[in-house]
C-alpha cells in the first residue's frame, strides 16, 4: 500500500471557501502606499476566485473604481502583483477604518524562500475530479478514520520521461462530492505528488509546466475543465520552500459525458505518457491544445452552448486536428471538408469508425430517408454544421431531431482521434452506447 499524501489545504465544512491565512499587506496606487492586515482565501462557490480582504486603519479616499493608476498588492512574502479592488466596506462609520476586498490579476500569488529555488517533491490539489478506482496495477491507499473504520482511497501512478505523479482520492472526497451534487461549485477531490524517479531536483517553472500538462490531461479525462492548483514545494531537507495560490481555468461540478470510466482508473496511467508526448509534439501540440479547448466547451451542450452551438465548436476542433495531422505527414489538405476529415481519420487508423453508427438511430434513419446522401459520419457532420451556419432548409423536419446525435458523434470522433494519436490501446466508455458506469469496450482499432 502507498502512503497517504497529506492534504495541505482544506475547505470549510460547507465547502464554500479555502482559508489561506493572514499576513501584513501593503497596497500602492496613485503614488500612495497604505498598510493593513490581510486575509487571503479561495472562494469555491459559485465559481473559483482568489481574493484578499484587507483591514485598513485609514484608506485615505481609496475607492472602488475611482483609482487612476495601477493597484499593486504585496501580501506577506508573496511576489508583488496587480490587483483590482472590488468592494469597500466601512468598519466603523466616521473613523476612517475600512475593509477592502482585492482580486489579484492574474489570479495568482507565489511565495518562495529564495529566487534560485530547486524542489525535490511537490504536492498539488485537484478540483472536481470524480472518485475512481483501478482494477489492476495500482494499489489503493488505506485510510483509517477511527479504529473501527478503514476505507480504500482510489490511487493511480502516472509516469512519463523519468517523472512520477501519484494521484490519490482525499479522505473526505465522498462528503465533498455529496455537497457538490447538491450545491454545485468546486471542491478538492484529489491530491497529487510529483517527483523525479532519479531523485534529482527540479525548478518551479518545470513544476508549473507539469501541472499545466496535467490540467489538460485530467480535463480531457473528466470531460470538463479540472483545475490542478495550490502547489506546495519541498526541498531535499523536506522543508516547505514554495507555495503558489492560483486559479486555473475550471468549471463547477457537473455531470458530463467522457471516454474515461471511473471504474477503470488504470486507463489514466495507460494514456498519460502518450498524451503528454502528443502535447509536446512540435507539429501537433498547439493543435491538440486548441482542439481540447473547443472540445471541452462543446461538452457543455445542454447546459451551456447547446448541442447546435456545440456541434459548431466540435467541427472546429476536428478541422484543427485533421489539418495539423495531414500537414505533419505531407498529405493534401485540399478538397471538401468532409473528405479532408475522412482522409485524416483513415490515415490515423479510424477507418472502422467512419460509417454512421446504428446506435444513432435518428441520424442513421435520416440518412436512409436521404437515400444515402452521407457516405460516412464525418460527411454528415459537415453538412449539418453547414446547414446551421448557412441555412438552406434542405434538412426540413429532420433538422431538430438529428442535431443532438450529430453533436454526440462529433465529440466521439474528437476523443477517438486524441486517444489514437496518444497511442492508447486500452478500454474506454463509448458515449454513443454506454448505458452505465463500468460499461467499457476496447478502442475501435483494437477490435
Amino acid at each position: 500500500m502507498s502512503e497517504l499524501i497529506p492534504v495541505v489545504y482544506r475547505a470549510d465544512d460547507e465547502n464554500r471557501l479555502i482559508d489561506l491565512g493572514t499576513a501584513d499587506v501593503e497596497v500602492t496606487c496613485d503614488g500612495q502606499s497604505i498598510q493593513g492586515n490581510g486575509r487571503a482565501r479561495i472562494c469555491l462557490q459559485p465559481e473559483l476566485r482568489l481574493s484578499v480582504t484587507v483591514d485598513f486603519a485609514e484608506h485615505r479616499g481609496f475607492q472602488v473604481g475611482m483609482t487612476e493608476g495601477e493597484v499593486r498588492l504585496k501580501y506577506g512574502e508573496a511576489t508583488l502583483c496587480n490587483a483590482l479592488p472590488v468592494r469597500v466596506r466601512d468598519l466603523f462609520s466616521g473613523n476612517g477604518k475600512s475593509e477592502i476586498e482585492f482580486v489579484p490579476t492574474p489570479q495568482k500569488m507565489a511565495m518562495r524562500t529564495h529566487q534560485r529555488l530547486r524542489l525535490e517533491t511537490a504536492i498539488f490539489h485537484i478540483m472536481n475530479f470524480r472518485a475512481f478506482h483501478c482494477r489492476t496495477g495500482h494499489a489503493s491507499v488505506l485510510f483509517q478514520s477511527d479504529p473501527s473504520k478503514v476505507r480504500r482511497l482510489g490511487r493511480v501512478l502516472l509516469e512519463h520521461d523519468g517523472w512520477e505523479i501519484e494521484i490519490q482520492e482525499v479522505p473526505d472526497a465522498r462528503r465533498v462530492i455529496e455537497i457538490l451534487n447538491t450545491n454545485g461549485g468546486n471542491g478538492i477531490t484529489h491530491v497529487g505528488k510529483v517527483r523525479r524517479r532519479s531523485g534529482k531536483t527540479f525548478t518551479i517553472d518545470v513544476l508549473r509546466r507539469t501541472m499545466r500538462d496535467l490540467h489538460l490531461f485530467l480535463s480531457f479525462a473528466r470531460g470538463s475543465w479540472t483545475p490542478v492548483m495550490l502547489p506546495v514545494g519541498f526541498d531535499k531537507q523536506g522543508s516547505k520552500v514554495f507555495k503558489e495560490w492560483g486559479v486555473p481555468l475550471g468549471e463547477g461540478w457537473k455531470s458530463c459525458m467522457t471516454w474515461f470510466d471511473d471504474h477503470h482508473g488504470e486507463a489514466l496511467a495507460h494514456l498519460y505518457s502518450g498524451f503528454v508526448t502528443l502535447l509536446h509534439d512540435q507539429a501537433m501540440g498547439d493543435a491538440v491544445s486548441q482542439a481540447l479547448y473547443w472540445y471541452l466547451r462543446s461538452n457543455k451542450a445542454g447546459g451551456g452552448v447547446g448541442p447546435d452551438g456545440g456541434l459548431i465548436l466540435s467541427q472546429a476542433a476536428l478541422e484543427r486536428l485533421a489539418c495539423a495531422y495531414l500537414a505533419k505527414h505531407n498529405l493534401p489538405t485540399n478538397g471538401k471538408m468532409g473528405e479532408v476529415l475522412a482522409r485524416a481519420c483513415k490515415d490515423i487508423g479510424l477507418s472502422r469508425s467512419l460509417p454512421i453508427p446504428k446506435s444513432l438511430r435518428k441520424l442513421h434513419n435520416t440518412n436512409r430517408s436521404l437515400k444515402g446522401k452521407w457516405r460516412h459520419g464525418l460527411h454528415a457532420l459537415v453538412d449539418i454544421r453547414n446547414e446551421l451556419v448557412h441555412p438552406q432548409n434542405w434538412l426540413g423536419r429532420h433538422r431538430g431531431k438529428i442535431i443532438p446525435e450529430a453533436w454526440k458523434l462529433a465529440q466521439w470522433y474528437i476523443s477517438l482521434i486524441i486517444l489514437r494519436l496518444s497511442g492508447y490501446n486500452g478500454q474506454y466508455s463509448n458515449r454513443l452506447c454506454a448505458r452505465w458506469r463500468g460499461e467499457v469496450e476496447n478502442v475501435p482499432w483494437q477490435r
